[in-house]
């Protein structure tokens, strides 16, 4: 059962300068807020994106949190974190990536607010950048490091080992990336500064799988379908794609260690009573 302990969200966001934000500028920090956040993260060539609404803020603070360019979709290299309070009183980051528009909401009497909506890969889908071209074989892992490097992402493989022949990759970062995991038939996910791979039926690297249980914090019973779970949890960071978490249930066949394909985290910090919950799809190892 949900208590009704103060949560907290922190929202950071970052406006660069010059094209697609090669200039970082100043962050400006986003504490103590109201703040109604949605996060997803889809297995695939889907990129995570949240969706927010902040509260309590100053006209000024909304002026500069809001962009300026005549195109409202234009990319500007704008960075968004959000990190929120974990059951431990330390607070966790659920999101990093870039800003698809922001405004403010001055019709939402009687408290006006700030519009954001973001996805995870918005420059590495946009930038130009050159042809990757190799010449005869070539690991894909080999290949997506490169890219991660380009895209300013730390890389993590989880043991991807699939070789490729004369492989040849145009488009954007993200475009190749997305060709490449294809051609190798593996799964990848940019998820919070980090593109990490691992083998289709396989997972991410983790010692021991996530518990989740109703001592955890689950809520209700999962949902069975033919070949996957759904279940609801108070919200939790380490819950990722690709992750690997350990069901206990009475319902035993929602019970044993599953592989997660979906994430959803719906937040709402400085309000009683509100949303605090993540929902995730899963499904059995061998079955991605």
């Amino acid at each position: 059962m949900q208590t009704f302990t103060k949560r907290a969200i922190d929202v950071t966001i970052n406006w660069g300068k010059g094209d697609y934000g090669a200039t970082p500028g100043p962050d400006i920090l986003l504490t103590g807020h109201r703040v109604l956040a949605q996060v997803v993260y889809i297995n695939g060539a889907q990129q995570a994106t949240a969706d927010l609404r902040i509260y309590g803020m100053t006209l000024n603070e909304i002026n500069q949190c809001t962009g300026t360019n005549p195109n409202a979709y234009a990319v500007t290299g704008s960075r968004i974190r959000v990190s929120a309070s974990t059951a431990k009183g330390s607070m966790a980051q659920i999101y990093d990536g870039q800003i698809l528009r922001s405004f403010g909401e001055f019709n939402s009497q009687p408290e006006p607010c700030l519009l954001v909506s973001a996805q995870g890969a918005v420059i590495a889908s946009a930038k130009p950048v050159a042809a990757r071209s190799y010449s005869g074989s070539v690991d894909a892992a080999t290949v997506c490091a490169d890219i991660a490097k380009s895209m300013n992402l730390a890389f993590e493989n989880s043991g991807v080992s699939v070789i490729l022949d004369n492989p040849y990759f145009s488009g954007t970062d993200y475009t190749q990336l997305v060709a490449c995991t294809d051609a190798a038939n593996i799964n990848f996910a940019v998820d919070r500064g980090v593109l990490a791979i691992w083998p289709k039926g396989g997972s991410r690297k983790a010692e021991v799988p996530i518990p989740v249980s109703p001592q955890t914090g689950m809520v209700g019973y999962p949902d069975i379908g033919s070949d996957r779970i759904f279940l609801r949890t108070l919200m939790n960071p380490d819950l990722a794609l690709g992750r690997r978490m350990q069901v206990q249930s009475d319902l035993m066949p929602a019970c044993g260690i599953f592989s997660i394909i979906s994430v959803i985290h719906n937040v709402e910090s400085e309000l009683p009573g509100g949303a605090w919950f993540t929902e995730v799809q899963a499904v059995k190892e061998a079955m991605q």
